[in-house]
């Protein structure tokens, strides 16, 4: 890609010059044919294209890309380069006059009254002035260019480092998950064991998938939504067979979110904190969770909600009740749709619920 960019940039260039070429050319045809017409052209555009790409390449990357930059540095720069660049330009003049034996001369002509004033200025010379503002003209067009170029490859690395930035910080909040998910399975499965050891080869099928899941599926940037709400579903299994407390566990799932993708494990943690917030040592208490996702023209809606413990224990919950944090999806959320979601958290007295609306599409 980048490979393509540059050859069409090079060719940009060159029809530019070419361009540019073109009136000189032909007037000079006009006046002293095709052989002598191409060198009174090339040459003196020559110096010029050497002046225009000196300074767009050198002086205003040096000037820009130096890390004690200070104001005054132009000035003294371009005081300097101008006086060099003027005189460039007059010998490529003098030069083309030589080789072609044709002196050319730009003749200015002051009428009044119309007679026309006569001055001390030979034919043969070319007028100062004009070589002076084709000078200033050749280095203020080529640092605008040079400057619009450094402003835009300046933007493409601050993108560049911020996407760099956004990988490793969401990789650095995907490893807290892996850890924590090998913490809970296992207390999960060494609970469910205890209580329904018949059922121990289906609970490791169960784990099985969610740790292949979990390994392989989730170093995608995006997965199918059906895999993460099969995910989801033998979480929710899972914690109905390990705590017999739970008198209403409900999923309601849209078929038609199968066809969206998502950033993986996004959902789990909203879940986890459900069964967290939800969890009380008064084993006569009854707890519920309910847990809601709709497919709205590509739009996410989820929804969780469940009982909120009465005693107050919520700092004793059991280490398989705790999820990775509410605060770090709501920095994934932030850095892979933000703008495009709304969370939404309500608590009272006997419930938590969150909403989490995603655009999607």
């Amino acid at each position: 890609m980048n490979h393509n960019n540059n050859i069409r940039v090079v060719f940009a260039h060159i029809i530019f010059w070419l361009l540019f070429m073109a009136s000189p050319l032909y007037f000079n045809t006009m006046l002293f044919g095709l052989p002598i017409a191409i060198v009174r052209t090339v040459i003196p555009i020559s110096a010029i294209v050497i002046i225009a790409y000196a300074n767009n390449l050198f002086v205003i990357r040096q000037l820009f890309r130096r890390k004690g930059f200070a104001w005054y540095y132009p000035f003294i720069t371009y005081a300097a380069i101008i006086p060099v660049a003027f005189f460039i330009i007059v010998y490529a003049f003098e030069f083309v006059n030589i080789i072609t034996n044709v002196e050319v001369s730009l003749i200015f002509e002051l009428k009044q009254n119309g007679e026309t004033i006569k001055t001390d200025r030979s034919d043969s010379s070319f007028p100062g002035s004009v070589i002076g503002l084709i000078t200033i003209l050749i280095l203020f067009i080529s640092s605008l260019y040079g400057l619009a170029l450094e402003f835009i490859q300046r933007d493409r690395q601050e993108i560049k480092l911020k996407a760099t930035n956004l990988k490793n910080e969401l990789k650095l909040l995907r490893r807290q998950i892996n850890p924590h998910f090998l913490f809970n399975a296992m207390n999960n499965l060494y609970a469910i064991v205890q209580l329904k050891p018949e059922k121990a080869g289906e609970f490791v099928l169960k784990l099985s998938d969610m740790l292949r899941y979990v390994t392989y599926d989730c170093q995608n940037d995006k997965v199918s939504i059906s895999k993460e709400i099969n995910y989801l579903n033998n979480y929710v299994y899972f914690q109905k067979w390990r705590d017999q407390n739970f008198q209403d566990i409900q999923l309601d799932m849209d078929d038609s979110l199968n066809s969206l993708q998502i950033e993986p494990m996004l959902l789990i943690p909203f879940i986890e904190n459900a069964f967290k917030h939800s969890y009380d040592h008064n084993s006569n208490s009854k707890r519920w969770v309910k847990i809601r996702l709709l497919n709205k023209k590509g739009t996410l809606v989820f929804e969780v909600s469940n009982n909120l413990s009465q005693s107050n224990t919520q700092e004793e919950v059991p280490d398989e009740y705790m999820g990775i944090g509410i605060g770090n999806v709501q920095k994934r959320l932030d850095l892979l749709y933000k703008h495009k979601y709304q969370l939404q958290i309500e608590k009272d007295s006997t419930s938590f619920q969150i909403k989490l609306t995603i655009q999607l599409t």
